[in-house]
């Protein structure tokens, strides 16, 4: 990568995490009961000015009256720019989270089955956890596509039905931004996250959960990932299919067969 190309690749993710703080500022701000109240009562009054003023707008024609109305209705342009360029990240917040969510919850509920008809009582907890973190990013891995096509069913910005969205391509964004690549670095990113903190917490005699044993959960899921990945690497590379085998050992047995004949 060119020097350039560094740069501008540090600006775009400086933007991406100064809207993302923003956003995140924001929603912990309104979870503010007084600055809530303020809030609500700041924007009922803006609402009923900006209709006082289309009220008065059918009877006042002149031009200070149009110049105070645009300054007046100046915030909404405001917050519909602002609007334009948090949807999109938004939007890839709430998918990204349902795509790992809809991957958990596969072996969550399958777990949750098989206790109900204690199936798996003689598996440990320890277990259970470890199987639940690997069966989770071996499907957000194996199941890209179809994780996708759920996330769009079921995401709240109707990504197939909203027209007024469409322009925006959102499905093309998240289809973008949940390739399997990408999904493959989250998980390693996710990897990486949660062991410097696990390692760090047990060398301090502390524990990233309830305990040492279920940290340890989080160390093999992820080794088990690695030699996962590096099979699926492998596997693109193999000259090798099933189906030829089995013609081949078919042409082996005719050729045998032939053989005998003319002996």
């Amino acid at each position: 990568m060119t020097k350039e190309g560094l740069i501008k690749e540090i600006k775009a993710i400086a933007i991406i995490v100064i809207i993302i703080g923003i956003s995140i500022t924001t929603i912990l701000v309104f979870q503010n009961t007084d600055f809530r109240d303020v809030f609500v009562y700041c924007l009922s009054g803006y609402v009923s000015l900006i209709l006082l003023l289309f009220i008065c707008g059918k009877y006042i024609k002149n031009r200070y009256f149009n110049n105070f109305k645009t300054v007046v209705l100046f915030p909404i342009v405001i917050i519909y720019a602002l609007l334009l360029i948090t949807i999109p990240f938004l939007s890839l917040i709430v998918h990204t989270l349902l795509y790992f969510g809809i991957a958990f919850l596969i072996p969550e509920l399958l777990s949750k089955g098989l206790s109900y008809f204690h199936l798996i009582d003689f598996i440990t907890v320890q277990t259970i956890i470890y199987l639940k973190i690997t069966l989770t990013v071996f499907i957000s891995v194996l199941l890209n596509p179809l994780l996708r096509d759920i996330v769009y069913r079921l995401s709240p910005v109707m990504l197939k039905s909203s027209k007024k969205l469409k322009p925006l391509e959102l499905d093309k964004l998240t289809d973008y931004f949940l390739s399997v690549q990408n999904v493959r670095f989250f998980v390693y990113s996710f990897y990486v996250v949660a062991l410097l903190t696990t390692n760090y917490l047990n060398f301090q005699g502390q524990s990233f959960s309830t305990n040492a044993v279920n940290d340890k959960c989080i160390l093999q899921s992820f080794v088990t990932f690695i030699a996962f990945d590096r099979a699926l690497a492998l596997a693109k590379l193999l000259d090798f299919k099933p189906s030829s085998l089995v013609a081949k050992i078919h042409k082996s047995i005719l050729k045998k067969l032939d053989a005998e004949a003319e002996g």
